[in-house]
C-alpha cells in the first residue's frame, strides 16, 4: 500500500483498505528480519495504518527486552502525551485488555490515546503497545482501537512463533474468509463488555466494510426497538427526527421479522412499493429518494437487534447482499445480550426482574388490569391494617462475668510474669512474682537475732536471773512481730488468683524488671463460661426495649449459631460509640457456652413485638419530620 493511502482519512475511512493485504506484509517482515526488528517495523506500519502519529512498545522477546518509540515526520510528541500513553499502557496491562482514552485539545481537537497488551504463545503477558491519533472522533476511536487490538495480537503471534508464523505470504481465498470470520468473532468478544460499544463496532464494521452510505444499530426490547449507534453520530437522541424515521424502519423489520429492503423513487419498480414497508419509503423519502433496508439480529431463534443500512447506488442493495451483511455480523449478534447482562447496573437488573415477574404473573389476557387493580387495593389494605414484627439489629461485644481485679500488694520490682491473657487459671496459682531478695535478707537477719536472744534467755534462766529473764522475753516478743512482718512481706511478692477462671487482662512482659507500687493494677480475671453480652442500642431503640419478645445474639465467629438471651438490663446513661449516641445493655446468654471469650464480638437480634405496618414504614420519617419542623 502506498503512504498517500495509510496516512490520510480517518481508521473508519481507511477501514475499507485491505487488513489482509497487511497481515500479509507483517508475515513477510517477519520472515525476513529477526524477531526484535520485526515487532519494531510492525509498530510502524500498524501506527501508519490507523493514522496515529505517535507509538510505543515494550515487550520481551524470549530473553531479550525491546523499548521503541516511532513518531510520524514533522512530529514530535510532548511529555505530557508521552506520560498520558505510559499512563494508559499501564491501565491495558493491569486489566489485560485493550483500552482507549480520548483526551480535549485545543489546537487538534480530540486526540486518542489507545493501548493493548501483548501476549505470548502460552497466553502471559508479553508487554504492550500504545499509539495516539490527533483528531478522532469517537467512532473513530472505537474502530481503531477494535483494529488495534487485532493487529497487535497477530503481530504476537508471528513474533512468538505462533501457528500464523509458519504461514506463507499467499493466503488463498478460504484462509482469508476464515481469518475474517475469526476476526469478526474476536472482534464481538472484545467489545461485548459494553452495548453501546459493540454497537458502534457493529455500525462501523458495516459501513466501512461494504462502502455503505449510512449505517444504524438497534435493540429490541421487548416489542420496541432502541436505536443505538449511528454512523456519523456521536451520541444517539432519541428525538431527532432522522433516528425517528430510523427507529420506525427498524420497528417495521422487527414486526415481519425478516429483512426488508425498500429501493426508493431511484428505481421506477412499482413491485417494490408495498404496504408493508411504508416506515421505510418514510425514511427513504426524507432521504432523498435513497435504498433503504433493514435486516434482524438473532441470537439463536430470538430476535435481538436491527441493524438498517442506506446506499444511494441500488446496485449495491439486494436480498443477496442483506444475507452477506447478515452473516457479518452473526457474531456480533450473538454476544448483543451478554454485553446487555454484562453491563446492566444493579438497579436496572431489580427494575428487569421485577418487571419479568410481574409479566410472568400479569401476562397477556382480560383480566390483567383488574388483577394489578386488586393487588394494589390488597397491598394498600395491608398496609392500614396489617402487622409485623418489629424487630432491630444492634452490634454486641462480650465482656466477663463475676471478674476480679489483682492489684500489686506491695511496693517492688516486678521479677517474673507467669500468667498473660487468656491463660487457665486456678485459685491461689501463681500469676507473677515481685523482687523480694531484700526481705529474704531482712528475713535471715531477724532470725539470727531471733536465735541469740533465746540462746540469752536460757543462759539467764539457768543462773536464776528472772528479772532479766522477763526483759528478754519481751524483747523476744518484738523480733517473732518483726519476723512476722518480713514474712507477709515475702508472702504478697507473689501474686496468686483469687479465683478459678481466665486471665482477661493483663500483658505484663513488657514490665518485668520495672518498680510497682502498691494499689497498681496487674491482671483481671473472669470466671469460664459465665460471660455478659453488652449490646450497643441506638438511642432511637431504646424506648421500645420494655417490649422486647426474645432475642438472639450470633457471634461474628460463628454467624450461624443464635444463642438466646435473657432480660435486658440498661445503664443509666449513654455513651458515644463510634460517632454514635448509644446506651449499654447487658444480658446474660440462657445456655452458657465455652465457645464464646471475652472480647469476641457479634450481632444481636432483638423481636420487639408486633407493629403495624404504616408504622414501621413510616416511623423514620415521622420521627425526623417532627424533630425539624416541630410537628
Amino acid at each position: 500500500m502506498s503512504s498517500a493511502d495509510t496516512k490520510t482519512g480517518t481508521p473508519a475511512e481507511r477501514a475499507g483498505a485491505s487488513v489482509g493485504r497487511l497481515q500479509q506484509d507483517l508475515r513477510g517482515l517477519f520472515a525476513s528480519v529477526p524477531p526484535h526488528r520485526a515487532l519494531a517495523e510492525s509498530l510502524a506500519r500498524i501506527s501508519t495504518f490507523l493514522g496515529a502519529q505517535y507509538a510505543v512498545v515494550h515487550a520481551h522477546l524470549g530473553l531479550q527486552f525491546l523499548s521503541e518509540e516511532w513518531a510520524a515526520e514533522d512530529f514530535e510528541p510532548s511529555d505530557p502525551m508521552r506520560e498520558s500513553v505510559n499512563d494508559t499502557l499501564g491501565e491495558a496491562l493491569q486489566a489485560d485488555r485493550a483500552k482507549a482514552v480520548r483526551l480535549r485539545n485545543d489546537a487538534s481537537g480530540q486526540i486518542a490515546v489507545i493501548a493493548a497488551p501483548i501476549h505470548d504463545a502460552t497466553l502471559e503477558q508479553a508487554g504492550g503497545a500504545g499509539l495516539v491519533i490527533l483528531r478522532c472522533s469517537r467512532e473513530d476511536a472505537v474502530w481503531a482501537l477494535s483494529l488495534f487490538e487485532g493487529l497487535i495480537g497477530y503481530v504476537a503471534l508471528l513474533a512468538t512463533g505462533g501457528e500464523v508464523a509458519g504461514q506463507t505470504a499467499a493466503a488463498t481465498d478460504e484462509d482469508d474468509a476464515a481469518m475474517a470470520a475469526a476476526t469478526a468473532a474476536g472482534e464481538a468478544a472484545r467489545v461485548a463488555d459494553h452495548p453501546v460499544r459493540l454497537a458502534y463496532a457493529m455500525a462501523g464494521r458495516l459501513k466501512n466494510k461494504w462502502g455503505l452510505d449510512q449505517t444504524a444499530i438497534g435493540f429490541v426490547r421487548r416489542d420496541r426497538v432502541r436505536v443505538v449507534a449511528v454512523c456519523g453520530l456521536d451520541e444517539v437522541r432519541g428525538a431527532n427526527p432522522g433516528v425517528k424515521l430510523m427507529a420506525g424502519a427498524m420497528e417495521e423489520c422487527l414486526d415481519l421479522a425478516r429483512p426488508v429492503l425498500y429501493y426508493g423513487y431511484l428505481v421506477d419498480d412499482d413491485t417494490t412499493q408495498g404496504d408493508h414497508c411504508r416506515l421505510h419509503a418514510q425514511w427513504s423519502t426524507a432521504t432523498g429518494g435513497e435504498c433503504v433496508a433493514s435486516f434482524p439480529l438473532r441470537s439463536g431463534d430470538e430476535i435481538v437487534g436491527i441493524a438498517s443500512v442506506r446506499h444511494h447506488d441500488p446496485q449495491l442493495l439486494d436480498p443477496v447482499r442483506l444475507d452477506t451483511f447478515a452473516n457479518d455480523l452473526a457474531n456480533f449478534g450473538a454476544t448483543i445480550p451478554l454485553a446487555q447482562v454484562a453491563s446492566r447496573s444493579l438497579l436496572a437488573h431489580l427494575r428487569d426482574s421485577t418487571a419479568s415477574a410481574l409479566r410472568a404473573i400479569f401476562g397477556a389476557g382480560s383480566y390483567k388490569k383488574k388483577s394489578l387493580l386488586l393487588t394494589a387495593v390488597l397491598l394498600m389494605l395491608w398496609m392500614a391494617f396489617g402487622t409485623v414484627t418489629y424487630s432491630v439489629m444492634v452490634p454486641c461485644s462480650i465482656s466477663g462475668a463475676n471478674r476480679r481485679t489483682v492489684t500489686a500488694m506491695r511496693d517492688g520490682i516486678l521479677l517474673e510474669v507467669v500468667a498473660r491473657p487468656g491463660s487457665l487459671v486456678r485459685v491461689g496459682e501463681t500469676l507473677a512474682i515481685m523482687d523480694a531478695r531484700d526481705d529474704e535478707l531482712e528475713r535471715i537477719e531477724v532470725l539470727a537475732r531471733l536465735r541469740s536472744i533465746e540462746a540469752t534467755v536460757d543462759k539467764e534462766r539457768a543462773e536464776g536471773n528472772a528479772g532479766q529473764v522477763r526483759v528478754l522475753q519481751a524483747q523476744r516478743g518484738e523480733i517473732l512481730a518483726e519476723l512476722a512482718a518480713v514474712n507477709a512481706r515475702i508472702e504478697r511478692s507473689v501474686l496468686r488468683s483469687p479465683i478459678t477462671g481466665v486471665v482477661l487482662e493483663g500483658d505484663l512482659r513488657s514490665r518485668v524488671g520495672a518498680k510497682l507500687a502498691v494499689g497498681d493494677p496487674m491482671f483481671e480475671i473472669g470466671r469460664r463460661n459465665q460471660v455478659l453480652v453488652e449490646l450497643q442500642v441506638p438511642e432511637i431503640h431504646v424506648q421500645h426495649l420494655d417490649s422486647c419478645v426474645a432475642g438472639k445474639f450470633a457471634p461474628a465467629a460463628r454467624p450461624t449459631d443464635r444463642l438466646a438471651l435473657g432480660d435486658l438490663r440498661l445503664a443509666a446513661v449513654s455513651q458515644v460509640v463510634d460517632g454514635r449516641n448509644v446506651v449499654i445493655a447487658e444480658t446474660a446468654l440462657l445456655e452458657p457456652t465455652a465457645t464464646l471469650l471475652p472480647g469476641m464480638s457479634g450481632f444481636a437480634h432483638l423481636d420487639l413485638g408486633p407493629r403495624p405496618v404504616w408504622w414501621t414504614m413510616s416511623r423514620r420519617i415521622l420521627d425526623w419530620l417532627r424533630l425539624r419542623f416541630w410537628i
